[in-house]
């Protein structure tokens, strides 16, 4: 998630800079941090995310890329993807058995 850089000869000084992998991970934060403070900060939230335009807060909603809607538990399902093992497969029947309204639909 970082990488250490040298940015000082005498004496030795590094820096961590984050990776392209911690800046994708960006998300899943913001969605943990949101959660948090419904969950769990009764009194009130000390961390708020903002813009960084003209500081207001922000309420963080996980959308689709490709039509922005809101992703939720209504809205989503699990499928096998195309390198699912026969085990996953099976077990993803499984799971839409046990419960249809949110497991599986198609395969």
């Amino acid at each position: 998630m970082f990488v250490r850089r040298r940015y000082h000869e005498r004496p030795p000084r590094y820096e961590y800079v984050l990776t392209d992998k911690a800046r994708d991970f960006f998300p899943v934060v913001v969605a943990l941090l949101a959660w948090g403070n419904k969950h769990l900060a009764p009194e009130g939230e000390s961390v708020v995310l903002a813009s960084r335009d003209d500081r207001r807060p922000l309420d963080p909603v996980v959308v689709d890329a490709a039509d922005k809607r809101p992703i939720t538990l209504a809205t989503a399902t699990v499928i096998a993807g195309p390198r699912a093992s026969r085990g996953m497969r099976k077990r993803l029947v499984s799971l839409k058995a046990m419960n249809p309204a949110v497991a599986p639909v198609g395969d």
